[in-house]
């Protein structure tokens, strides 16, 4: 039986390659016996593609009456196997031959139902996007929180050392000077090893804050119910970007130039789409900057551009503006970031009573 498959296959293929060469009768030729091969041995799930390039062969050789037919019985027998692609195209293809047999009425039928079909598997792939999004969210948090488990546990590892070095420092401390010295010195790095951690639980639980990502899969799911298919599919690209770039960026202490503007500037991006254009941004450095070997601390300007956004232009009548400037001076990288809000007093005093939680460090 798989030999005869083979046979039924390459014959389909075949016929393609005639039509592709606009020999249409050969082509119907080789589709038939394509078509018998795969009937002969039972094969129910291969079959209707035959038939759906029988009904294209006759068409293209203007025999519309014989493309009909075999273009129903191709989309009678995917709508049985529940093939709903080649469905939609045997429909879209019927609905073409009955526009030219002079049938509008029913070819404007058959391409409701083809486009209601190609709605439905749009549909589908989008809310397995988002699952699969949601899933791999999921997965990230627990292996971060596994993490935050592990590092709690070195630092009480570490405190305890520490307890026991200040115990033998104590009871030593009169016959051995020089243990007493190793002792501070162990001390102090001990004690830089405790901040190193504590700073990176802290990158660990505030760059991936649920809020931000709930909004902005909020935002996603608006473009998918209105059906706007390319911004959709742009923002799950530049979300799912900024989570792998945050990630990676959280277990190193510096990163290149380069590669904090990229993450700022998706950053910034999502939150023009979470906040529907309110305010444009402004990135004003020198170009040589961006390729060159500096390095710095990740999302360094991120909790003050995330403070401009969500408190700077609360009441402001005219559009946002954030400029951020970086200048080199005498080997010292300068940071400023500028908008033209309302200031920082009446911001306290619209934001009193509210609580707001900062995506960055």
């Amino acid at each position: 039986m798989g030999h005869r498959l083979t046979e039924a296959k390459n014959l389909n293929n075949i016929g393609k390659i005639y039509m592709q060469q606009k020999d249409n009768a050969t082509a119907i030729s080789y589709l038939k016996q394509a078509l018998q091969t795969h009937l002969s041995i039972g094969d129910n799930e291969s079959y209707p593609l035959v038939l759906y390039n029988l009904g294209l062969a006759y068409m293209k050789n203007n025999q519309l009456e014989q493309a009909l037919h075999y273009t129903q019985l191709a989309a009678e027998t995917a709508e049985r196997y529940q093939a709903n692609d080649l469905l939609m195209r045997s429909l879209t293809q019927e609905a073409a031959i009955l526009h030219q047999l002079g049938n509008d009425t029913r070819a404007f039928q058959q391409l409701q139902r083809a486009n209601r079909i190609k709605d439905s598997i749009f549909s589908l792939q989008q809310t397995e996007q988002i699952e699969e999004l949601k899933a791999k969210y999921e997965t990230e948090r627990y292996l971060m929180e596994n993490s935050n488990l592990k590092l709690a546990n070195q630092k009480n590892e570490i405190i305890i050392k520490q307890q026991k070095l200040l115990f033998w420092l104590l009871v030593f401390i009169s016959l051995l000077l020089l243990l007493f010295v190793w002792l501070i010195l162990q001390r102090r790095r001990t004690a830089d090893h405790l901040k190193a951690i504590e700073m990176e639980q802290k990158l660990l639980r505030s760059q991936m804050n649920p809020h931000f990502i709930f909004n902005s899969l909020t935002v996603i799911q608006h473009y998918i119910l209105k059906k706007n298919t390319r911004l959709a599919l742009n923002q799950l690209s530049a979300l799912a970007t900024l989570m792998r770039l945050i990630l990676e960026n959280s277990s190193q202490v510096f990163i290149s130039f380069g590669k904090e503007l990229k993450t700022l500037r998706l950053y910034l991006d999502l939150q023009q789409q979470r906040f529907a254009g309110q305010f444009d941004y402004r990135l004003v450095f020198d170009p040589s900057l961006e390729t060159s070997m500096l390095s710095i601390p990740p999302m360094m300007m991120q909790p003050f551009i995330e403070n401009a956004i969500e408190h700077g232009f609360i009441g402001l009548e005219e559009k946002g503006l954030i400029q951020i400037r970086y200048k080199l001076d005498n080997n010292i990288l300068r940071c400023e970031v500028e908008d033209n809000g309302i200031g920082i007093d009446a911001s306290m005093k619209a934001k009193t009573g509210t609580e707001h939680q900062s995506l960055g460090l």
